[in-house]
C-alpha cells in the first residue's frame, strides 16, 4: 500500500498498549500517521502523543468489542487494520463473558467481529489493508474446525494453535467474501520474539520466558518488518507472510468443515454486528 508523504494512512491496531502492538503504534506515529488503538488498560502508555486515539476494549466481551469498532468507524475509517490483540491460552479452561472458550474469542472471534463491522462500513473504492497477526503455532492447529465446547477436552497449546489457524484462514475467507480490488487481506507470522503475551500464564512460565527473552527478536524489529510488508504494492490476498519475507498459502481445510465453521462463527457475532 503506497501513500504519499503528505497523505499518511490511518492505522487501527488492536492490542496496541504493549509488545508488538505498541511498537507498531510508535512506528506509525513517528511517520506522522493517525493511529487508533484498542487495549485493556484504562490509559494508553503513550498518551498524550499527537495523532494517537485510544479506546479501551475487553475482547472477552463482544458487546464492548462491537462498540469500540463502531466508534472507530465513526471517528474516521482506517486505511490499515492490524488484528494484533491476543493471549497465550490460560493454563485452565476459562469462559468469556459471552460463554465461549476464552482464547477462541479473544484471539480470533473478536477480530472477525471487528473486521466485519469495518468492512461493512468501508466506503466503496476506499483502499483497506487488513492484517491478522498469527504465529508459527498455526501449523499445529486442528483442521477439523470444530468450535471449542467441552471444558474437559481443553488443552492450552491446542486452544492457542487453533485460534492462530483460524486467523490465517480468516484472511482467505474475508478475501473470498469481499473480493473488491481495493481490499487486501493477509496474515503475518512474526516468528518468536519478545512479548508480554504470557500474562495469563503461571509464574514459572514468566520466569522461564524472561531468561529466554534477551535472545529473541525485538518487537520493534518485527514491527519494522511488518510495516515494510504492508507498504508493498503487491500482496497475495489470503497468504501468510513471514519475518523472512517469504509467503505461504493459507492452510487448506475441508470445504464442508470450513463452510460449517463460518456459519457457526457468524451466528455467534451476528447479534453484535449492528448493536446499538
Amino acid at each position: 500500500m503506497q501513500v504519499s508523504e503528505t497523505e499518511q494512512p490511518t492505522v487501527f491496531i488492536t492490542g496496541g498498549t504493549s509488545g508488538l502492538g505498541i511498537e507498531l503504534t510508535r512506528l506509525y506515529l513517528d511517520r506522522g500517521c493517525r493511529v487508533i488503538n484498542t487495549g485493556r488498560r484504562p490509559v494508553h502508555p503513550l498518551a498524550p502523543r499527537r495523532n494517537l486515539e485510544y479506546y479501551p476494549a475487553d475482547f472477552s466481551d463482544l458487546e464492548r468489542t462491537s462498540r469500540a469498532a463502531r466508534i472507530v468507524c465513526e471517528a474516521g475509517m482506517p486505511d490499515i487494520v492490524i488484528n494484533n490483540a491476543g493471549i497465550l491460552s490460560p493454563a485452565r479452561h476459562l469462559y468469556s463473558k459471552n460463554g465461549l472458550e476464552y482464547t477462541f474469542q479473544v484471539n480470533f472471534l473478536a477480530h472477525l467481529l471487528i473486521n466485519e463491522i469495518i468492512l461493512r462500513r468501508n466506503p466503496r473504492g476506499h483502499p483497506l489493508t487488513t492484517v491478522a497477526i498469527t504465529s508459527v503455532a498455526y501449523r499445529n492447529g486442528t483442521r477439523d474446525l470444530i468450535l471449542p465446547s467441552d471444558p474437559e477436552k481443553y488443552r492450552p497449546f491446542k486452544a492457542y494453535s487453533d485460534s492462530k489457524l483460524y486467523l490465517t484462514i480468516m484472511s482467505r475467507h474475508l478475501h473470498e467474501r469481499y473480493s473488491d480490488p481495493w481490499l487486501r487481506f493477509i496474515s503475518f507470522n512474526p516468528g518468536v520474539f519478545r512479548s508480554g503475551i504470557y500474562r495469563m500464564q503461571k509464574k514459572w512460565f514468566g520466569t522461564l520466558y524472561s531468561v529466554a527473552a534477551p535472545f529473541m527478536r525485538t518487537p520493534a524489529g518485527v514491527a519494522g518488518k511488518l510495516a515494510g510488508i504492508i507498504g508493498r504494492e503487491e500482496l497475495v490476498n489470503g497468504s501468510v507472510c513471514n519475518y523472512r519475507n517469504g509467503t505461504d498459502p493459507a492452510p487448506e481445510t475441508d470445504k464442508t468443515a470450513e463452510k460449517r465453521f463460518w456459519l457457526e462463527c457468524y451466528g455467534l457475532i451476528e447479534p453484535f454486528l449492528d448493536a446499538g
